[in-house]
């Protein structure tokens, strides 16, 4: 019978993710609350130039960031081969955990967006001069901050943990995350400091997280997908489905309720 290959990256070089993505977080943070912003608006402005007028790909890269179906379930996808292909329970517990953590760097992403300097959003930017993509109207996002990208520090989360678990599932992850923070960009959801902060911050999570206290509880967790598989699944697919689409239903509740009670401007 052939044995299962366990992947496992080196503590060092977990410590080393932190300490770089901790760095380029820094780096950007600072660049996002001190900048003109001249540099982020030169390569939107390149790309929006470049790209006006191919509604085709206006098309594509709309339904790639709005459809689950392109986007996320690629990398839950792949977060699901690697729980039924790994089995063993420090393995199990590694994915779980950064898993979760991911999701909570899309938390923490927002609330970063909320105590940090607000951040214009291209399409909103009047030194911009932003010219919409077919399909996206003009107040999509008004009012919130886009520095850092909470899309890029899920993404980036989950193809951290992907590559720890598997190295190949990782860059197949990493490469999918790249096409979908592009998308943000070239609809003028982001700038590209947005997606390399809201990437640095995923990681800096997902590798922070995954220490020993955080997998003895990922461990004792896990003792219910033998004693209650039933329950134990039913919250992963929700977990993993909410994922998928970045729990779109909840942000739409969120978004009304900051605006209501003055969070959010516009």
């Amino acid at each position: 019978m052939s044995q299962v290959v366990v992947h496992r990256l080196p503590l060092g070089r977990g410590l080393s993710a932190a300490l770089t993505s901790g760095g380029v977080l820094a780096a950007m943070t600072a660049y996002s609350a001190a900048s003109d912003g001249g540099l982020d608006r030169s390569i939107t402005s390149a790309i929006n130039l470049a790209t006006r007028g191919h509604r085709l790909l206006d098309h594509f890269f709309l339904a790639l960031d709005e459809g689950p179906f392109l986007s996320g379930s690629i990398l839950v996808g792949l977060v699901w081969y690697c729980w039924f292909q790994y089995p063993a329970i420090h393995e199990r517990a590694q994915l779980m955990v950064g898993t979760l953590t991911a999701l909570g760097c899309g938390l923490a992403s927002r609330l970063f967006q909320l105590l940090l300097p607000s951040h214009l959003r291209p399409l909103h930017d009047p030194l911009l001069a932003f010219q919409l993509t077919a399909g996206v109207e003009p107040s999509k996002l008004s009012g919130w901050s886009s520095f850092p990208s909470d899309h890029a520090a899920v993404f980036a989360g989950l193809a951290y943990i992907l590559y720890r678990s598997n190295p190949r599932a990782g860059l197949i992850a990493a490469a999918a995350a790249l096409l979908f923070d592009f998308a943000r960009i070239y609809l003028g959801y982001h700038y590209t400091s947005d997606v390399i902060g809201g990437t640095a911050l995923g990681v800096l999570g997902v590798a922070l997280m995954l220490n020993p206290p955080m997998l003895a509880a990922g461990r004792w967790v896990l003792r219910y997908e033998t004693t209650h598989p039933g329950l134990f699944y039913l919250c992963a697919f929700v977990i993993t489905f909410g994922l998928a689409d970045l729990f779109i239903d909840i942000r739409v509740i969120a978004s009304g309720f900051a605006h209501d009670m003055g969070f959010q401007k516009g």
